[in-house]
């Protein structure tokens, strides 16, 4: 199993699985999905073709889950979003901003939020919920005045990292909605 798959299956546990509860709990504190009962994986295509990993409540919302590994500061965990594969792979970033124009016009969903967590062992130590949204609505203007504009140049609302296995991300630092704790 490649190391895609293999963080992707614990996070699929842990999402639905064995932090479920918890993250109801947290995402009914957050009071932006309404009262939350329940939810579930979408479907293939939403996931493939849209990013779109869960509904809650009706509301499209993409998921990120990343283990506190000992040699890093808790503090340097931000939310991320995959900005560039070395493969030449499309990323969420890539899929959101070629297909914002057609979610303006209606002729396709994307996610609303990101929801992303900080988990070591079943213990959840951040969980942050982002408006995806409003990121990229912010980039499709900011390129349409100044089509030079790029966001991993804007340092006041990005930072840009690269991991060894040749995948960059932006980290947000603006758009968050909700901090837990």
């Amino acid at each position: 199993m490649s190391l895609y798959n293999r963080d992707r299956s614990w996070s699929d546990q842990m999402f639905y699985g064995d932090s479920q509860e918890l993250i109801i709990s947290i995402l009914n504190e957050s009071k932006l999905f309404g009262q939350v009962d329940d939810y579930k994986p979408s479907s293939v295509e939403d996931d493939n073709n849209h990013c779109i990993d869960t509904d809650i409540n009706n509301i499209p919302c993409q998921i990120r889950l990343q283990q506190l590994k000992k040699i890093k500061n808790i503090n340097d965990y931000q939310p991320t979003i995959r900005a560039y594969r070395s493969s030449g792979s499309e990323t969420e970033l890539r899929k959101f901003i070629k297909y914002y124009p057609k979610y303006i016009k209606g002729e396709r969903c994307m996610p609303k939020y990101l929801i992303w967590i900080l988990i070591n062992g079943n213990q959840i130590i951040k969980l942050k919920i982002v408006n995806i949204l409003d990121i990229i609505r912010d980039r499709y203007y900011l390129y349409n005045k100044d089509k030079s504009y790029r966001m991993i140049e804007d340092k006041d609302k990005y930072d840009y990292k690269e991991n060894s296995d040749g995948t960059h991300f932006l980290v947000l630092k603006w758009g968050i909605v909700f901090s837990y704790p």
